[in-house]
């Protein structure tokens, strides 16, 4: 609900915020007063696909990954990956909601081989659809590569007391 509301709010009733709210790595511009918080995702854990065994971030940083996902905003998941240090050798995006199909696994397999990498990396929302495609078109082919979850948290910078402030204020109110 507060996201709708957020997303589908003009920029000009900003005025009216106690409480701004800025997700990513966009400078934020503060005046006097100003009560903005920043959230960032950031990446916590990595899973296999296959095996649901967690994977070490400092494993998935030892090679290039091919980023893939069917989100809303891609630029946000790249930005996550990039924070944790994985070094991106490709992406590819699909529609937000996507459902994957033996096609498109064989599409990202192509661009991890062009690429030279054998780990490829997707939002934990992505995830749950995924594993579907294994389930029918596995082939020893999709076995050479490493399908991962990435899990990631979200962080406020500096903090949130300002957001926790209004919404104490909202809850007594």
């Amino acid at each position: 609900w507060l996201r709708q509301l957020f997303l589908r709010t003009p920029l000009q009733m900003a005025r009216n915020a106690r409480v701004m709210i800025h997700v990513g790595n966009a400078p934020l511009t503060s005046s006097p007063g100003d009560r903005s918080v920043r959230v960032r995702y950031q990446l916590q854990e990595l899973t296999d696909l296959r095996s649901a065994a967690s994977v070490s971030l400092d494993s998935a940083r030892d090679r290039g990954v091919v980023a893939f996902c069917g989100i809303a905003r891609p630029d946000r998941f790249i930005e996550t990956l990039q924070n944790a240090r994985l070094t991106l050798a490709d992406s590819m995006f699909f529609p937000d909601h996507h459902v994957y199909r033996p096609s498109d696994l064989d599409a990202l397999i192509a661009l991890a081989e062009k690429r030279g990498v054998n780990t490829l990396v997707t939002t934990s929302k992505d995830a749950v659809r995924f594993p579907t495609v294994f389930q029918v078109k596995e082939s020893a082919e999709a076995g050479r590569f490493r399908f991962l979850a990435s899990e990631a948290v979200l962080s406020w910078h500096p903090d949130r007391s300002i957001l926790e402030a209004e919404l104490d204020s909202l809850w007594k109110s």
